[in-house]
């Protein structure tokens, strides 16, 4: 036996020795749990493969004071870091499912832990305009209480619950993970508990904003020069900046009129007053009306008033709003 031994041990190479304890470790998770072990390759697949999945998620938080955890409700983190049952609330984090009931109504933070499970859960849906149709697969859905999600934010009342990933008869069907993103963290505005869609997401960082800048090289206003961009995007005219360059004006105010294709647009005329005109002051005008733009329109401003001075001149910003 002793020959045996160094002999197999003179055949084993490192390398050899980690293929057989991969091989031993397989064995162990087959037998032991019942789950087939298969390795991933880092390359492209060119078949079908199985693909090695854990069971889904169970953690343990710290229970807020006074909180009474029923089983199957909806575990959210508060302000605190506590985990309570979901409310209708801003600056809540939504965390999964409580696992079993956990009671601390007499207790103080952090006296006992709660179980919480993550995963695609079925919920209550809401009802009238913030019920959750078919439509809304894929958006964001909102915390009502610790077992009601609706489609809508209530005006800026309720925080995020998860993602809306299917609909049958028996609700909504929402993941629900203890994913900061959806709940936190990227913009200020309401702990971004009013993001449903990518839409509404571009309008709070500003991302739905597109600046055009035109360079208006004079500001006579018997010369009545007319200054055009097109319109790369669709949207609507939000606000007109124009800053005083080179110059001052003379004489009486300049204007420049604003319009859309042949239309003028309500409200859209920048008007840079002789009574306050200096060398890097800004004046605006916010269109009211007559604003919509799609792709290829053409913006124009015509220059008016009363200026005379030649060399003043001035830079346009048109902020269209997608």
């Amino acid at each position: 036996m002793k020959k045996f031994i160094e002999k197999a041990a003179a055949h084993l190479t490192p390398l050899r020795i980690f293929l057989v304890l991969g091989a031993i470790i397989a064995f162990a998770i087959d037998h032991i749990t019942g789950f087939a072990a298969t390795y991933v390759m880092a390359t492209a697949l060119a078949a079908d493969q199985d693909m090695p999945e854990r069971e889904p998620k169970i953690f343990s938080y710290k229970v807020a004071s006074g909180a009474k955890c029923y089983a199957g409700g909806i575990a959210v983190r508060n302000s605190t870091g506590y985990v309570q049952p979901a409310t209708t609330a801003t600056g809540l984090v939504a965390l999964g499912i409580f696992e079993e009931q956990a009671d601390n109504t007499l207790g103080q933070d952090g006296d006992i832990e709660a179980r919480v499970r993550e995963g695609v859960f079925v919920l209550g849906n809401s009802a009238d305009s913030d019920a959750i149709t078919i439509a809304d697969l894929g958006n964001a859905c909102y915390l009502v209480d610790d077992a009601t999600v609706a489609k809508t934010n209530g005006s800026n009342t309720r925080s995020v619950a998860g993602i809306i990933r299917y609909l049958d008869d028996l609700g909504p069907w929402v993941e629900i993970k203890n994913n900061k993103s959806l709940a936190a963290g990227l913009v200020a505005a309401n702990n971004l508990s009013d993001v449903g869609n990518a839409a509404t997401v571009r309008n709070q960082i500003g991302a739905n904003l597109v600046a055009l800048e035109l360079n208006i090289a004079d500001l006579v206003a018997s010369d009545a020069k007319v200054y055009r961009i097109a319109s790369p995007v669709a949207g609507v005219i939000y606000e007109i900046l124009a800053v005083l360059e080179n110059h001052i004006i003379v004489a009486a105010d300049a204007t420049l009129t604003g319009k859309i294709n042949t239309t003028a647009i309500t409200t859209g005329v920048v008007t840079v007053p002789l009574a306050a005109t200096a060398i890097g002051n800004v004046y605006t005008a916010l269109p009211s009306a007559a604003k919509t733009v799609v792709v290829g329109d053409v913006i124009s401003f015509t220059v008016g008033g009363g200026n005379t001075d030649a060399t003043a001149t001035a830079r346009l910003s048109i902020l269209i709003k997608t």
